[in-house]
């Protein structure tokens, strides 16, 4: 068992913890951690608020990649995410000042290095990809419109991409289709899956064009809504009849066919990052933001 949880120092010492099915070992690497990435004990990846990506070879901890911007005040690494461990991508924002001035960007490791796949000329944030074995790539992202000054956010975008052929292409927005519900993307068994306010769509974009050209327009195929009022927008599973939902003030999960509410919390304020799934057992880690609360949650299938 391989699993591994970070984010800012938990406790004084470390900000980083591993748990190989016995024990929990605390390690400490600089910087604020964002997203792990684990293929292996010995193939761990990990990404955080200095623009820098760190590898684990199952003995040590030690700096991969270090994306930099001129002029930027703030880089980020928000995510990665991969479907083998020669072909990976991370997402992310450059914050530049004055202004409040954020663009979006995609890396790519080949199992060599890291390339810059992408860099947006817009106001963005990318905050999620997921890859499909078709070879497309999904991105979740918002984009904050603030006034002249950089002072005050007028409205903020929930946006989704398709990225395929170095080509990146809105393909939804929650402001345009969807009111101001949800809007995410994961994957499950190489599959993308997308939350478009309470309804668990895939995207219809199968025939494409040569090497180097645009997808052809797609479309969003629902295959089932999630109405339990409290769900969050977040999903995670091994199948379309086994997935755990985010909810407000709890986990859940949905068997394809019926909800069961599987823990409650005591409020509200609950972030739970993506969770950690084996054939028989889940951990999820979840952060108490009203009791400033850090904790690990594991969960086994009875039958």
């Amino acid at each position: 068992m391989d699993v591994w949880t970070g984010g800012t120092h938990i406790t004084p010492q470390y900000n980083l913890f591993h748990y190989d099915g016995t024990k929990w070992t605390g390690w400490s690497i600089p910087g604020e951690i964002w997203t792990i990435l684990s293929f292996a004990p010995n193939d761990v990846w990990e990404g955080g608020n200095d623009g820098k990506i760190w590898h684990f070879d199952g003995k040590t901890w030690s700096q991969n990649f270090a994306y930099t911007s001129i002029n930027a005040a703030i880089v980020t690494i928000v995510n990665i995410y991969g479907l083998n461990p020669n072909d990976l991508y991370a997402v992310g924002a450059v914050l530049y000042d004055p202004g409040e001035i954020q663009r979006g960007f995609i890396l790519h490791y080949d199992g060599k290095g890291w390339t810059e796949m992408y860099k947006a000329n817009i106001q963005s944030q990318f905050i999620r990809i997921r890859v499909e074995e078709t070879g497309s790539a999904y991105v979740y992202g918002v984009r904050d419109d603030w006034t002249s000054g950089g002072d005050t956010l007028l409205a903020e975008t929930r946006l989704l991409y398709q990225f395929r052929n170095g080509i990146l292409r809105q393909i939804d927005t929650d402001s345009a289709k969807q009111g101001s519900g949800f809007v995410m993307v994961d994957e499950i068994q190489g599959n993308a899956y997308f939350v478009l306010n309470h309804d668990i769509c895939r995207y219809a974009s199968n025939n494409y064009m040569s090497s180097g050209a645009p997808p052809l327009q797609g479309n969003f195929v629902k295959l089932f809504s999630i109405g339990d009022p409290q769900f969050d927008g977040q999903i995670y599973g091994r199948s379309e009849n086994d997935l755990f939902l985010n909810d407000y003030d709890g986990i859940a999960h949905w068997n394809g066919t019926d909800i069961k509410r599987l823990l409650t919390f005591s409020n509200n304020f609950t972030f739970i990052p993506t969770p950690a799934i084996f054939d028989k057992e889940v951990f999820f880690c979840v952060f108490d933001g009203l009791n400033n609360v850090n904790m690990v949650v594991r969960g086994r299938l009875t039958n």
